[in-house]
């Protein structure tokens, strides 16, 4: 091999390990910023092939390459382009979108398409997506660890997005077979993540402080939970803010006079 080409694929390699480590550096970075952000974040890049921007080849009906799993056993797992398939595009806006297909209906609990996310911060996750099921009946739902929220559209691409709060570091989304089901067939596009740190929650919460009747706060116990939750914000620590929501929302839920726009499930 002459010499100059040798050395050139060398710098190439060298490259890309190089850049390899950079996103590495820059991916650690960013998970550590995250707790401490004061907005909510676009976070989407967490989940492998959420733009479904390849199709799976012609002929292939059940692509291993999509990064999307299953608990469904055999027919179709594939990415395939909304127009000309048998869903109608409704409030999609991407061009294309992942679908499972069995031979027989899904069972209670099967967890149709997902993606599981190891080492995230805590804070709150909004998963988001435009998704349809087939006619058959049946509950599907969005789902993000163990909160759900019902797929409407029937073969349809629908919008539906449900959150849920993060404390042991794992975040678990997708689509998720309910009870009566015969259903066959679901697909979804449009997948977005958002985040919303600890630092967030609780401002948004203190910001509807007012909305509270302190009226039955008895012994005082609101008040010095809410003062708890502004010393968390002052201090900036995502775990004393997490915890300062934690200890503050039974006591609010208890006493307030309207039911509040906020809400953090703990287990």
């Amino acid at each position: 091999m002459p010499c100059s080409l040798r050395a050139l694929r060398w710098r190439r390699a060298g490259s890309a390990v190089a850049c390899h480590a950079a996103f590495e550096a820059l991916q650690a970075a960013w998970l550590d910023f995250m707790p401490r952000a004061e907005a909510p974040l676009d976070v989407t890049s967490l989940l492998l092939n959420a733009g479904l921007a390849v199709l799976t080849r012609d002929g292939l009906f059940y692509d291993n390459l999509t990064h999307w799993r299953t608990d469904a056993n055999g027919g179709n797992l594939r990415i395939l382009a909304i127009d000309g398939s048998d869903a109608r595009r409704g409030e999609a806006k991407g061009a294309n979108m992942i679908e499972r297909w069995a031979g027989v209906n899904f069972f209670v609990g099967e967890r149709l398409l997902f993606q599981s996310l190891p080492s995230v911060p805590l804070g709150r996750y909004v998963f988001r997506a435009a998704a349809q099921k087939d006619a058959g009946g049946g509950a599907i739902y969005l789902f993000a660890n163990e909160d759900t929220a019902a797929v409407t559209g029937v073969k349809e691409l629908a919008g539906v997005e449900v959150a849920t709060d993060v404390t042991d570091g794992t975040l678990t989304v997708g689509l998720l077979a309910g009870s009566g089901n015969a259903t066959r067939w679901v697909s979804m596009a449009d997948l977005a993540l958002e985040y919303r740190s600890p630092l967030v929650l609780v401002g948004e919460a203190l910001a509807d402080a007012a909305l509270l009747d302190y009226g039955t706060d008895a012994g005082g116990m609101l008040q010095s939970a809410v003062s708890a939750a502004r010393q968390a914000q002052a201090s900036g620590s995502p775990d004393g803010c997490m915890e300062a929501c934690r200890c503050w929302l039974p006591l609010a839920g208890n006493t307030a006079s309207t039911m509040l726009p906020w809400r953090i499930r703990w287990t």
